[in-house]
């Protein structure tokens, strides 16, 4: 249709010209801004990837800034070090010189004023070593990960043991000889001994605490979530055998790993024996107990009269002859909850992956579970118990007749239902999913407990955020404590300085070590400022790729958009020339 109102031909030129003179501004911003992706207009997707990408890099580059940062640390603590190397080789020339027979005592007196001195700027350079105000050897107070939630200061243990010290009966425990010389006092087995370090009993064959019948232990060990490694004991003749010999008190927050015991009868790696209401809370064991007679168990060899254990558990393996158990040999009546036993159980009759044999009624087991081979060559042998009599109180166990090897979770005749204990395939002990940690909303029907004893602790040390993201995967903690700690000499005699030379010797080498542990992290550190770098340029590269300009492409595209926008201005004139010529034509 001809019409006189609306030229429909130069609108759609019109139109064109709009879109060409849109394209041309997009295309003079990219060019202006360099930047491909301007607004989230430009390229939703893109823009959200490019922006990830940037911050990789920017996070990259601050992580590279950290890592030289944590290299000039270390080289502070090695020049540092270096120092007090070269003080201490003066040290030890003096020593040497003082070691000499010649002097007199005003010479050595001399000499020794000289060392002191040297000792003291020592102590200087440790204490005055610092990177941005932080004390770089400082132990405590310094740059650190944080305090091992499971131990408690000593600050603490005296507040909670406060009736026990002002009675004298709190024991401080804090190296290999004093936990070995808490067996040597008779009339001690009352008192209260807490663990302030890892203690490794290597090379030493262990004399129970409260060994016998008449000299029970009815204190207790407070393990203060530390370990004690190695414990070793070989006992062929009578007596009770363990970490306690016979135990009327309570143990708490201890581990014993690498156990091995070898003895006769009624043996277990923390109590031989337990009576009289003896409490085991959150204590667990790892190695091996083996006894040639009765009563043998991962935690306790025999267990009387209400013996409460919680949280514990033991991956030992154990073999005995009868009354063999997982966690407990012969129980009387045992108030057991949240434990297990994954060890191998190996004797001949009443033999259980938990308990060998529970010899009383009245006993409770809740919320435990056996998950360990079991073997025996008599009778009464059970994945869960081997022998039980016919009251108790359970709920909320499981065994696994395929993990045990036994067809029954008791070797009696004891008839249970799945809410009391239940069999599982050996798959269902290995998935999260299914073993809940204590505390965690635990439901009895169903799923078995995962013991989480001891937490694990922060890292110690100075913290470097070496990489991009959060997490400990992307920090580096190293501990830079170094202390003299109470290291002197002594000129007052020839002797005397001649018996310094072993502790200067001593001590040099550890400043040594020191350094050398700071060097491999300087090297360590220097690699992973690489990596960082050639992280950043990927990163760089990437989101060069989706965010930058194409300036050739660019410019070609804005040439073309010019043109169009000139041969659409053209057509306008034409057009209507056209549409005139037309009406007028008709009319």
């Amino acid at each position: 249709m001809i019409s006189i109102a609306t030229n429909l031909l130069n609108l759609k030129i019109q139109q064109c010209i709009t879109s060409a003179d849109n394209r041309a501004a997009t295309t003079l911003q990219r060019l202006s801004t360099g930047y491909r992706i301007n607004s989230a207009k430009d390229n939703a997707a893109g823009l959200y990837i490019g922006t990830q990408f940037s911050c990789q890099e920017s996070g990259t580059q601050q992580a590279y800034d950290n890592v030289q940062n944590g290299i000039n640390i270390m080289r502070t603590a090695d020049d540092a070090l270096g120092n007090m190397g070269d003080l201490m080789s003066k040290v030890r020339e003096l020593s040497l010189k003082s070691a000499n027979g010649v002097y007199s005592d005003a010479d050595r007196a001399s000499m020794q004023q000289e060392a002191d001195s040297l000792i003291k700027e020592m102590r200087n350079i440790e204490t005055s070593t610092s990177y941005s105000g932080r004390s770089i050897f400082a132990q405590t107070g310094g740059i650190s990960g944080g305090d091992n939630p499971n131990h408690k200061n000593l600050q603490k243990i005296e507040a909670e043991y406060a009736a026990e010290k002002a009675a004298g009966n709190l024991v401080i425990i804090e190296n290999r000889a004093q936990l070995e010389a808490i067996t040597e006092t008779e009339g001690d087995e009352d008192k209260v001994y807490v663990l302030m370090n890892d203690i490794d009993l290597a090379g030493k064959l262990w004399t129970p605490l409260g060994h016998t019948y008449s000299t029970p232990f009815s204190g207790t060990i407070d393990g203060n979530g530390y370990t004690i490694d190695n414990l070793t004991m070989v006992n062929k003749g009578s007596g009770y055998t363990g970490f306690i010999g016979y135990s009327l008190g309570t143990v708490k927050n201890l581990a014993m790993t690498n156990v091995n015991i070898d003895a006769r009868g009624t043996v277990g790696a923390i109590a031989g024996r337990s009576d009289q209401g003896a409490t085991f809370t959150n204590c667990y064991v790892t190695g091996k107990v083996v006894g040639s007679e009765n009563e043998v168990g991962g935690i306790v060899g025999n267990a009387l009269n209400n013996f409460t254990m919680t949280n514990c558990y033991s991956t030992a393996d154990v073999k005995g002859r009868n009354n063999v158990g997982g966690l407990i040999g012969n129980a009387s009546r045992p108030i057991m909850e949240s434990c297990y036993s994954t060890g191998s159980v190996t004797g001949a009759s009443n033999v259980g992956g938990l308990i060998g044999q529970v010899s009383n009624p009245g006993s409770s087991i809740k919320n435990s579970y056996a998950n360990g081979f079991v073997k025996g060559t008599g009778t009464s042998i059970g994945g869960f118990i081997g022998s039980m009599p016919a009251s108790f109180q359970m709920s909320g166990n499981h065994w696994s007749s395929e993990s045990s090897g036994q067809s029954k979770a008791f070797g009696t005749n004891n008839v249970v239902n799945d809410a009391q204990l239940k069999n599982e395939t050996s798959s269902f002990f290995t998935k999260s999913s299914n073993l809940k940690f204590l505390g965690d909303g635990y439901d009895y029907d169903y799923n078995p407990p995962q013991l989480n004893l001891f937490v694990p602790p922060p890292p110690r040390g100075m913290r470097l955020q070496v990489g991009a993201d959060a997490g400990n995967d992307n920090a580096l903690y190293i501990d830079c404590a170094f202390t003299l700690g109470n290291f002197s000499v002594d000129f007052s005699s020839s002797k005397s300085a001649s018996d310094s030379i072993n502790k200067i010797d001593g001590m040099a080498k550890k400043i040594n070590d020191k350094r050398s542990f700071f060097g491999s992290y300087e090297n360590r550190l220097s690699l992973a400022g690489d990596l960082l770098l050639t992280r950043k340029q990927n990163y760089s590269s990437s989101e060069s790729t989706i965010m930058d300009t194409d300036i050739a492409s660019a410019s070609s595209e804005l040439t073309k958009e010019q043109i169009l926008r000139d041969v659409s201005a053209s057509l306008i004139t034409q057009t209507m020339q056209i549409q005139k010529n037309l009406v007028l034509s008709l009319i």
